[in-house]
């Protein structure tokens, strides 16, 4: 059973009955007449207190419902919605309520909105333009004073980045030998290289240059002999370098010097003395 119609003047919803029951569709008339108002024939509304019922019409049959709402819709007593004309509830919702306001509520409301969207966005390309506008600026630590560098200490780094300190060459040894024996051609040659004996490439390098050496360790001092050593030969990878020489004879302290090589091919030669 459905309702189809409802009115507060009991006399429109007899009138809407009896057209529904001349088609042969089965009626029911509630909240109509009572005995009351039977008898006070001359007011046909129902006591509109709070909250009082309607006088309505209820199809009996579902199946007799959309013939008995067409025939309302071409008595023009139920009007179908703008957005479903077989659709004959009542529209209900936003859209419904702006379609049955006057044109100056829905442009009123239209301008509302643009205004709205126009605010909500100044204020979101305000916020990329100026992304810390609502944040305190930070505080600046003041920079510590870069202490001085000690000159000495400086020269020393750069000293150590572009030379290396390698064990002196043999040819190297037997080259600055075979020069200091040339000016003692009868002294008895003894050579240190790195502070040590030299080593058997070192002793083949002094023999291929026509020397004699004997290890530094086994002359005495006082004696006649020669003693040469050779050591601290620094180097930047370039085949030349500085090399210290050391160089005593008899009772004499060794005198030592820092002298400039390069080398050529398998040979060395000196440049000049630091």
């Amino acid at each position: 059973m459905r309702q189809v119609f409802s009115s507060a003047r009991i006399e429109n919803a007899e009138a809407v009955a009896r057209l529904l029951a001349d088609q042969g569709i089965e009626v029911r008339v509630e909240n109509g007449r009572t005995l009351r108002s039977s008898i006070r024939g001359n007011f046909s509304y129902r006591e509109q207190a709070e909250g009082a019922t309607r006088a309505a019409v209820w199809v009996i049959r579902s199946d007799d419902q959309p013939r008995a709402r067409q025939l309302l819709r071409e008595a023009g007593l139920l009007e179908a919605t703008a957005a479903n004309p077989g659709n004959f509830l009542p529209a209900i919702g936003h859209a419904a309520r702006l379609d049955a306001a006057s044109p100056k509520r829905r442009v009123r409301v239209r301008f509302g909105l643009l205004i709205v969207a126009a605010v909500a966005l100044a204020l979101w390309l305000n916020q990329f333009r100026n992304p810390g506008w609502d944040l305190p600026e930070p505080v600046r630590a003041d920079a510590p004073a870069a202490s001085p560098i000690d000159p000495s200490l400086q020269a020393i780094a750069t000293s150590a980045d572009t030379h290396y300190r390698i064990p002196t060459p043999p040819a190297l040894a037997a080259t600055l030998a075979a020069l200091e024996q040339a000016q003692s051609p009868d002294a008895r040659l003894c050579l240190a290289v790195d502070g040590e004996a030299p080593g058997e490439a070192a002793l083949a390098a002094a023999r291929a240059a026509g020397l004699d050496p004997r290890p530094a360790s086994t002359c005495e001092d006082g004696d006649d002999s020669l003693r040469v050593s050779v050591s601290d030969y620094l180097t930047d990878g370039s085949g030349s370098g500085t090399v210290e020489v050391s160089v005593a004879r008899g009772d004499a302290s060794p005198t030592p010097r820092r002298v400039e090589v390069e080398r050529a091919e398998d040979q060395w030669r000196i440049l000049r003395t630091l």
